[in-house]
This record gives structure tokens, C-alpha cells and sequence, in this order.
């Protein structure tokens, strides 16, 4: 059972009390859970960060990755490309949107998402990263095989900030490449102000 009780004054402004009843007498030891560690008797009590107060990173929106998805994707269907896996990663490398067209490779919703974040960390097309072989082995040990030096991550840029990187596989890799990058065209004009 877990009830919300009023924070108690030494507790921070964006922290909860919550309580747990742990079913059993005697005292137990808490691990460390947001921003607390108490030892109490039948109960176990700790803290909560308050979502809706936490800060978020600067960039994308899942409307706007929502959108930069669907649109590479119908930018396949409409040339003709096989079906494509396109992914949306905000500034950290992670995830906000996946989506893969109906029979579509499954191992492409693995590598839309890895060419999206070559190209952030690589701060440039992932088609474009010319790297020898042992650094590209180095790097892709670096960050656990995420990184895919193959045509088909781009940057998504407001202006010259980088707002996060998207990445389709699927098709060829020009193919891939040439459909997250016709999405995020379309999506910065629709984000011009009207003159």
C-alpha cells in the first residue's frame, strides 16, 4: 500500500512524503531513493522528486518528435522506399520517439535510434563521420555498439542549436538519410515565423 502523507518541515519544497507499509514489524533499512534514507519501524518512509517541478533539457517536444517521425515516414512511402524504422533523440541521445513501418526489418528500430545519436555525437551527418576503422571501433566500444557511422542519423538544429538528432534505417542508407532529413526540413519551415 502506498499513501501520500503531508511533507514533513525539514523536507525540501519539491520532495513528497511517501509511506509504504511494509507488512512486517521491526525496523528496516531504506536504500537511497530520491533524496532520503530513514530507518523506521514497520513502515519504510522516503522521498519523491515531484515530476512536474523537475527541470527537462532544452530541445524537442514529443509533439515534435512525434512529427518528424511521421513525417519520414510517409516521406518513404511516398518514394517508394522500403519500410523505414525513424527515431527522434532529445540532446542527451535518448529516445523520444520510435516508430517502424509496417514491415519494416526489426533490426531497424535498433539502428534508426544508433545513427540519430552517431550524428549527435559526431555533431554532423552520420553518413558523413570518416573515421579509420580502429577509432570507429574504439568509439562504437565507447558507447556499447550505438555508434553507426552509415548514412541516415541527422542533426536537428533550431537555427545553429543543436535540438536533438533523428535516424531511419531500413532502406539504402541515402534512402534513410534522405528521408529524416526531408522531415526535419519540413519541420523547421513549419516552425518559421510567418512575415
Amino acid at each position: 500500500m502506498v499513501e501520500t502523507v503531508e511533507p514533513e518541515p525539514e523536507l525540501d519544497r519539491q520532495t513528497d512524503l511517501v509511506r509504504r507499509e511494509s507488512g512486517t514489524a521491526g525496523p528496516q533499512e531504506v536504500a537511497r531513493v530520491g533524496l532520503h534514507r530513514a530507518t523506521v519501524d514497520s513502515a519504510v518512509t522516503f522521498k519523491i522528486l515531484v515530476m512536474s517541478d523537475a527541470p527537462r533539457l532544452p530541445g524537442l517536444t514529443l509533439k515534435d518528435a512525434d512529427c518528424l517521425v511521421e513525417t519520414a515516414l510517409a516521406v518513404g512511402v511516398e518514394r517508394g522506399f522500403p519500410p523505414l524504422a525513424v527515431a527522434v533523440v532529445d540532446v542527451a541521445g535518448e529516445v523520444i520517439s520510435l516508430r517502424r513501418g509496417d514491415g519494416g526489418m526489426p533490426m531497424a528500430s535498433r539502428l534508426a535510434p544508433a545513427k540519430a545519436r552517431t550524428a549527435l555525437v559526431a555533431l554532423k551527418p552520420s553518413g558523413l563521420v570518416d573515421l579509420p576503422g580502429g577509432i570507429i571501433d574504439s568509439i562504437q566500444h565507447l558507447y556499447g555498439g550505438d555508434f553507426v557511422p552509415r548514412a541516415g542519423g541527422v542533426l536537428v538544429t533550431d537555427g545553429d542549436l543543436v535540438v536533438g538528432a533523428a535516424g531511419a534505417s531500413g532502406a539504402l542508407g541515402v534512402e534513410d538519410e534522405e528521408a529524416v532529413l526531408t522531415a526535419v526540413r519540413r519541420w523547421q519551415e513549419r516552425r518559421l515565423p510567418t512575415r
